[in-house]
């Protein structure tokens, strides 16, 4: 990846990236961000940690491995939620 999170770009090449990682590196990600959130929502990279959670959750999904439901439990979404009250504040 060249594009930095600022960069319009940035989505779009994680999103190609994660569809090249194995399941387990996507599950691995996502519980990463989600610790990483849930130990300091204040961060000033808690958008992309949340970004990077979801697109490694939606294609975890799409391989039908897990359900998205499942992954984003209430604990998980009320973390995100947060994090990004706190970022607009």
């Amino acid at each position: 990846m060249t594009a930095q999170y600022a960069d319009g770009n940035w989505h779009r090449e994680y999103i190609a990236k994660v569809k090249k990682m194995s399941s387990d590196q996507l599950i691995f990600i996502a519980r990463d961000c989600k610790a990483a959130l849930a130990a300091n929502p204040d961060n000033l990279k808690a958008g992309q940690y949340a970004d990077e959670m979801l697109y490694c959750i939606s294609e975890l999904a799409d391989r039908n491995v897990v359900n998205q439901e499942d992954l984003m439990a209430a604990k998980t979404q009320q973390v995100v939620t947060k994090a990004f009250a706190k970022r607009s504040d």
